[in-house]
């Protein structure tokens, strides 16, 4: 679970850092629906991967604890 989250984690990293926006999966909401100006795209990105990183590690511990029973 540790290792496939930190693995996970540092694919995000880099698609965030490598990308310039054009499949940005964070903020797809965002853009999609609702309209988010171009100056707080960056805002917009940060609080996608916050999210990002805190709700798909609990995800996976999730299923680790269930799979040890």
């Amino acid at each position: 679970m540790w290792i496939s989250s930190v693995a996970n984690l540092a694919v995000l990293f880099y698609i965030y850092f490598t990308d310039d926006g054009r499949q940005d999966f964070l903020i797809a909401p965002f853009v999609t629906y609702i309209d988010v100006p171009e100056s707080r795209i960056a805002f917009a990105r940060v609080c996608g991967s916050f999210t990002y990183m805190f709700v798909f590690p609990g995800v996976l511990f999730s299923h680790a604890m269930n799979m040890s029973v």
